[in-house]
């Protein structure tokens, strides 16, 4: 056994719902556990995990790739563990409460059998505890003056009343526990969400702040630098980044500003307005979708030597994560080895006919779900196929986007994506390392997107507020995929074999994805 999956099983021994994607048979037992992730013996327990392996990596001169990545993981936790400590900083709009609602309403993971059910009822004994360490955080944050922005508070109170509001009648639940799993719900997370609900209103609303970012903080700048050089590169700083955005937010435009040409038009915004074609029902799109589906898995062969065996499900985003456009979430085995791609169809309405090609893309196939998928079926160790890498996989999907023929309104929506893209590294970096206010980012971002709603550009500083470096992996990682692609191009006209390289690496840091793409090009 790798010494990362060591590294896993011990880890899957403090906090045994990681066995959920892993499905080891000899933590089955534990299913039903669920810890305090906020308690100090918690944290405690994998500090001296991580310290210990650390040792162990730092000792063994001959490295392995896999056992290089983990170092680079567990160095860059040590370094961004030392900000907050656990104690501050608590994204409360995304919270466990959340999450395992989605779970019980059957919009996350899938519940299958009555020990999914009786595992999920076990483990909501304990959110009574987490949410009182939750509510002891905000506590101390008041004390401290340490607080959360406004924006992000009130994105919570609108998830809570969102689902406060809900009738808890889940159809999917077997009729002999029906009744027990939904006074549950109701007893345990329903009864916590309203508790931490009414402590935010009552307690905590009032000291939330205007400042958005890491710069509202005390050494907050300099924690957004390791951000930067851990979700990026070692050589990238804030500084460098915004300006790259900057020189990429002009380059996006002129591509527009030629597309209008080839269409005849004096400004492809105002074009797009008045010429386009949206959905009249949600049914629609999901039908559509498939259709894309279907198209871009026959086109696999001309770009990529792997076929797939098993396609991605597309779903509806739950009602109370409405701020999000799309996501995908990849096959394990705790799902059956299915890939899903979530889509949010409340307001087909709203949805271009032209825009879905591009998030098809990057969602499915030969995005995501083609990267995902062939890493879930490969020998890699477990702990690769369960690491979220942000800039080799938003990376991989970015450009995955550039290699598909579109009509020209379907290009639209593709410049418009990469718009998106690069202005996130102008808007991530103004907010958290140049202390940009909340107007500046809305009002910059307007000028780019005049005919997006205020609630879909609300929804994007949202995100780059809450979720600090993030938003830099899809533009930086696209980046360095391009420059590797330039370099083995020289020598090698082969496209499918660039890709296959890339692939076979899989997930990884964008630095060891460097090297080690030229240990095999070498």
């Amino acid at each position: 056994m790798e010494l990362c999956d060591k590294y896993l099983v011990e880890s899957i021994n403090i906090n045994p719902p990681l066995n959920d994607y892993l499905l080891y048979a000899k933590y089955l037992k534990k299913q039903g556990v669920l810890p305090n992730y906020l308690s100090k013996k918690f944290n405690k327990k994998y500090v001296d995990l991580d310290q210990k392996y650390i040792k162990l990596l730092k000792d063994d001169k001959d490295k392995s790739f896999c056992e290089q990545l983990l170092l680079h993981d567990l160095e860059y936790d040590e370094k961004l563990g030392r900000f907050s400590n656990g104690e501050y900083l608590l994204d409360i709009s995304d919270n466990i409460l959340f999450m395992y609602y989605d779970i019980c309403m059957n919009k996350l993971h899938p519940l299958n059998t009555r020990k999914d059910y009786a595992m999920v009822m076990n483990r909501l004994k304990s959110i009574s505890g987490i949410t009182n360490d939750m509510i002891k955080i905000l506590e101390k944050g008041i004390k401290n003056k340490v607080f959360i922005n406004r924006t992000i508070i009130d994105s919570f109170l609108d998830k809570c009343r969102t689902i406060l509001d809900d009738k808890i009648n889940p159809s999917h639940v077997p009729k002999d526990i029906k009744s027990k799993f939904i006074k549950m719900i109701e007893q345990s997370l329903i009864k916590n969400i309203k508790k931490l609900h009414d402590f935010v209103m009552d307690k905590y609303l009032s000291y939330s702040i205007s400042k958005i970012g890491l710069c509202a903080y005390g050494g907050g700048k300099k924690h957004y630098e390791v951000i930067c050089k851990s979700e990026c590169l070692p050589n990238l700083t804030p500084e460098i980044i915004h300006k790259f955005g900057l020189t990429e937010l002009k380059r996006d435009l002129l591509l527009k500003k030629k597309l209008a040409e080839k269409m005849g038009c004096s400004d492809i915004d105002d074009y797009m307005f008045n010429h386009n074609k949206y959905y009249s029902s949600s049914k629609e799109i999901i039908v559509d979708l498939e259709k894309q589906r279907k198209l871009m898995y026959s086109k696999l062969s001309k770009y990529f030597y792997d076929d797939i065996k098993d396609l991605y499900d597309i779903k509806p985003i739950a009602e109370q994560n409405m701020d999000m456009t799309a996501y995908y979430m990849g096959p394990n085995k705790g799902n059956g080895g299915k890939g899903t791609f979530f889509i949010n169809i409340l307001h087909p309405e709203k949805i271009s006919k032209y825009e879905l090609m591009v998030l098809s893309i990057h969602e499915g196939v030969p995005g995501h779900h083609y990267e995902n998928y062939l890493t879930y079926k490969s020998d890699k160790p477990d702990y690769i196929k369960n690491t979220l890498y942000s800039g080799y996989s938003e990376g991989w999907g970015l450009y995955c986007e550039s290699l598909y023929e579109y009509t020209d309104k379907e290009y639209y929506y593709s410049l418009q994506y990469r718009v998106e893209r690069s202005l996130r590294l102008i808007i991530d970096t103004g907010i958290h390392y140049y202390g940009w206010d909340y107007d500046k980012c809305f009002g910059y971002m307007k000028k780019y997107f005049k005919y997006e709603s205020d609630s879909f550009i609300h929804d994007q500083i949202l995100r780059y507020s809450s979720d600090p470096g993030q938003a830099l992996t899809y533009k930086i990682g696209e980046q360095v995929i391009l420059y590797l692609k330039k370099e083995f191009m020289k020598k090698n006209s082969d496209i499918k074999a660039f890709h296959k390289i890339i692939l076979d690496i899989g997930p990884c840091p964008l630095e060891l994805l460097i090297e080690k793409f030229r240990e095999n090009i070498m």
